[in-house]
């Protein structure tokens, strides 16, 4: 007798079968979403600009030139004329091309302008050899780079062909901010290419038509990215930033009081086998590249700031409808991802936690930047960003994008000398090897501070991924080379000094010699008599604010005579003098001295009136001496 047995069922065709229905579910709640969210066609009456674009309008009226520029050199026969006429159709196909901005009530106000041809002038250089014209070239292009733009009469872009020779070309565009960013270079170039190869082949251009304009997705965004109906996303802003530090990184400069923009830029590299090790590491850890670096420059950034908590600021496409992605127009946001130190993590622990922030804030984007600083408010400051200093950004090797019949094209790598952030290190990624630029405030950083930060970030991301169990404080940013160095200073030919404290010393100059000049700042020069006098009179003060032995004194005052003497008081009344950076914030200021348990400040009046409303406010203890220029002339024996 023959039995027939049931056929088991595959369990793996069961979840192939369980996944499918899962993923048809996902596109239908897609599909429903993009229906109900759909970026619909503004009337002309609704123009209005976009969040990113108010408050780009609202940095280039404090400082003009937020442009970005590409040059790429051009070898062939290039066809002037039918480059015009390509950039014409582009800019006749996106309207934010054509937009310039009206002011009403202090805020910029859309108008697109009718379709024009786009002239295309060619500058033709002279020089006596190849090497010669091409320096005249790349001259005049950083020239074209940095001419800022006017937003109320436009044009908002400019193109330029710059002649090296018959068959030898630079082509340079240039175009505001407001109306571009990143992938919409691309989409630029894709748009052109596809015009030039149809005008050279004697036929009209063919290219889609455009669903929406981007005055239409600003209309959108104006109702939709709000506050009121993303208050999910505010909310989770709000509670990520609350208590962030405002510590910034160190500069060897005071910093303006209005931001220049002046910038220098710093070239360095993650070779392709520490990139190989951080790809590698970064997959055995379910994250990537850059959270990975993320992570390594949060530790090395909140180092050189002696803090524990970094907030970083990095750029996202920020096309978050389908029918953007083909459109030219300034959408990029920003996020914030902040880092917090405290408790000592190991660096796994601490990719674990970058990875969920920026997972988050990935959650979160919607909400653009600008929202958020309406909502949140911080204290606006024209020296410095809101919310945060620095911007880390990790991008893929970009292709040469515009193809021409009959050219070769290669991009050539020019920066326009402006900085939009105290720093702003851009990765990126070609294999396993990460190419890496530090645009940074000259105005406020030697090359050479922004050269060891960048080596401290390899040599610490190097050292990390050898111990990723080790707490990150005991990972080493110091290379080889450097610590030899360190270790070296101070080691070389001794100095003799005659016995006795300093105070002692200083004493019998003076009394040898008591009218030589002792110290000169800019406004008067002090005697050593008049040092000595005007020290022992502060340092009966300090000790009668109880200054003993060993008590710290804090000293937060520009360079001056007046310091001089405040440090000989100081050591005089037997205190320990604790110097602050003259430009450090209030908050970080008082931190220090709660810190060192200093029950007396000796300050210059602005600062010493900022030190007292704060400690009267908080109900400190901490006595605080007015030292400035003109206080400190009384003087006893």
């Amino acid at each position: 007798m023959t039995t027939s047995r049931t056929p088991q069922a595959d369990p793996r065709e069961a979840r192939r079968a369980q996944v499918r229905s899962l993923l048809q579910g996902a596109r239908t709640a897609r599909r429903a979403d993009a229906a109900a969210t759909a970026v619909p066609v503004a009337g002309p009456d609704a123009r209005v600009a976009s969040y990113s674009q108010e408050r780009m309008w609202l940095l280039e009226q404090m400082m003009p030139g937020y442009n970005t520029s590409t040059v790429i050199r051009v070898r062939g026969a290039l066809d002037a004329e039918l480059l015009a006429r390509s950039f014409t159709v582009v800019a006749g196909r996106h309207d934010v091309l054509r937009t310039v901005f009206d002011e009403r009530d202090g805020a910029p106000v859309p108008r697109v302008l009718p379709a024009a041809p786009v002239p295309v002038p060619v500058h033709d250089v002279v020089g006596d050899g190849a090497g010669e014209r091409y320096a005249a070239g790349v001259e005049f292009a950083r020239a074209l780079m940095r001419e800022p733009f006017s937003l109320s009469t436009g044009p908002v872009f400019r193109v330029a062909v710059v002649r090296l020779a018959e068959d030898d070309a630079l082509l340079v565009l240039v175009v505001h901010h407001i109306a571009i960013d990143g992938t919409s270079m691309r989409v630029l170039w894709s748009e052109l290419s596809r015009a030039y190869t149809a005008l050279a082949a004697g036929r009209e251009p063919e290219l889609p038509p455009l669903p929406v304009q981007y005055g239409d997705y600003a209309a959108w965004s104006r109702e939709h990215q709000t506050p009121e109906r993303l208050g999910h996303q505010l909310e989770h802003w709000r509670q990520r930033l609350a208590g962030a530090s405002t510590d910034e990184l160190p500069t060897d400069r005071p910093r303006p009081t209005v931001r220049s923009g002046n910038g220098a830029q710093f070239s360095f590299t993650v070779d392709g086998e520490l990139g190989a090790a951080v790809n590698r590491f970064s997959r055995e850890h379910n994250a990537t590249a850059f959270m990975t670096l993320t992570a390594a420059f949060s530790v090395v950034l909140a180092r050189h700031s002696a803090t524990r908590d970094v907030t970083l600021g990095t750029p996202i496409a920020g096309r978050v409808r389908p029918e953007l992605d083909e459109m030219i127009g300034y959408f990029v946001n920003t996020l914030l991802i902040r880092t917090e130190l405290a408790d000592d993590p190991s660096f796994e622990e601490l990719l674990a936690r970058t990875r969920a922030t920026t997972l988050s804030s990935y959650e979160h984007q919607e909400l653009p930047f600008e929202a958020v600083l309406e909502e949140l408010q911080p204290e606006r400051d024209p020296s410095r960003n809101p919310l945060f200093q620095v911007l880390f950004a990790l991008g893929d090797e970009e292709t040469d994008d515009l193809v021409l019949p009959g050219l070769v094209t290669e991009r050539v790598e020019l920066v326009d000398g402006k900085s939009r952030f105290d720093l702003s290190v851009a990765l990126t990624r070609s294999g396993d090897t990460f190419s890496g630029i530090a645009y940074y405030e000259a105005d406020l950083f030697e090359p050479a501070t922004i050269s060891r930060l960048m080596r401290h970030f390899v040599t610490f991301l190097r050292n990390a991924l050898a111990e990723p169990g080790r707490p990150v404080s005991g990972v080493g940013m110091v290379d080889a080379a450097e610590r030899e160095r360190l270790l070296a200073t101070g080691l070389g030919e001794a100095t003799v000094f005659p016995e006795g404290l300093l105070t002692d010393l200083v004493d019998a100059v003076a009394a040898a010699t008591p009218h030589a000049p002792a110290v000169t700042d800019s406004e008067t020069t002090l005697s050593y008599a008049e040092l000595t006098g005007r020290a022992n009179h502060l340092a009966a003060r300090l000790r009668a604010a109880g200054v003993v032995a060993d008590t710290p004194v804090g000293l937060w005052m520009d360079r001056s005579a007046e310091m001089t003497v405040t440090l000989l008081a100081v050591l005089k009344a037997g205190g320990a003098f604790v110097p602050l950076d003259p430009d450090l914030p209030l908050g970080r200021a008082v931190q220090v001295l709660t810190d060192a348990g200093a029950p007396v400040a000796c300050a210059d009046a602005e600062r010493a009136a900022l030190l007292a409303g704060a400690h009267n406010g908080a109900g400190a203890g901490c006595a605080v001496l007015d030292c400035g220029p003109g206080t400190l002339t009384a003087s006893s024996p």
